[in-house]
């Protein structure tokens, strides 16, 4: 029962720290990344259930993504990430004092 107060009241100081911040729920920002899948958010919607929000979007296809290297360089990363991590965590266990 403590733990919950406490955590209240580190949730209730946190969020009223955070500046309030608008956006458009019919015509929601995307990054540029999202396109580069092959598609971007076209709403948000926001529903109040029993004490919870429930928090959905909806989507629409994009054929063509508005900036290309942006895709290239995601792209990229996404292939070969994972092999980066290995690469990484491979030096780091042969020599861990160096990192």
């Amino acid at each position: 029962m403590m733990v919950t107060s406490f955590l209240n009241v580190q949730f209730e100081q946190m969020i009223s720290s955070l500046p309030p911040k608008e956006f458009s729920l019919k015509n929601p920002p995307n990054p540029k990344e999202m396109e580069c899948l092959g598609f971007k958010f076209s709403d948000v919607t926001l529903d109040f259930k029993k004490g919870f929000m429930q928090a959905g979007c909806g989507y629409k296809k994009v054929n063509t993504p508005s900036d290309s290297a942006v895709c290239e360089k995601f792209l990229d990363v996404l292939r070969n990430g994972p092999n980066e991590a290995m690469k990484m965590a491979n030096k780091f266990m042969q020599n861990p004092e160096e990192m």
